[in-house]
């Protein structure tokens, strides 16, 4: 039997060779590109963002650390934390004073007490998809409760460009609600609602 030896000549470019090689060894389910990386990377700052808002502690022990939660994820978009922003949107503002919401005279529409509220401008940055969250809220609170103000007009403000079907989104889900007790609190909102169209 004959026994071949394989001998690689030391050349200039040999290192680059065996880098080429070993990339090309690598498993494809190993390799991500930059895209996807960045999205995983995006969606596990959103989980833990989100176990913040989630900590009951939290907002008396470090509500700074709270807020700038709740902003980020507004800036994100996160559609998976309007419920938890909901349940927050009474939390009141520790930095407002250093950093004030610019938007809040911009349109016209934006009523500045939101800007108390950080989890109100953060479901208005997420938009419609945090309407449900928003009302409820309406749903499960008082007329009168300072929960069901700032979702009324949280709903107003992304209904801006169109502020009638604020009202009318209301009263359409008053209709298919199954509770009487819910389906009246979502007709007075819809009446406060329909008093800030102008």
């Amino acid at each position: 039997m004959t026994r071949t030896t394989l001998r690689i000549k030391a050349t200039p470019y040999r290192s680059i060779c065996i880098s080429v090689l070993a990339l090309v060894l690598v498993p494809a389910s190993r390799v991500m590109s930059d895209g996807r990386l960045q999205a995983a990377e995006a969606n596990h700052d959103e989980k833990d963002l989100i176990a913040i808002l989630r900590d009951d502690q939290a907002g008396q022990r470090d509500p700074v650390r709270v807020e700038k939660a709740i902003r980020q994820l507004g800036e994100m978009r996160s559609v998976a934390a309007t419920e938890d922003l909901a349940r927050l949107l009474t939390f009141r503002s520790v930095l407002e004073m250093e950093n004030p919401d610019p938007r809040v005279n911009e349109s016209g529409r934006l009523v500045s007490f939101l800007s108390h509220y950080p989890a109100a401008i953060a479901l208005f940055d997420i938009g419609k998809p945090a309407l449900p969250a928003l009302a409820r809220v309406v749903e499960t609170n008082e007329g009168a409760s300072l929960e069901t103000k700032i979702a009324v007009h949280t709903i107003m403000n992304i209904f801006r460009e169109e502020p009638l079907n604020g009202p009318h989104y209301l009263r359409r889900l008053a209709g298919r609600s199954p509770s009487w007790e819910a389906a009246g609190r979502l007709l007075k909102a819809a009446e406060t609602a329909q008093a800030l169209v102008h």
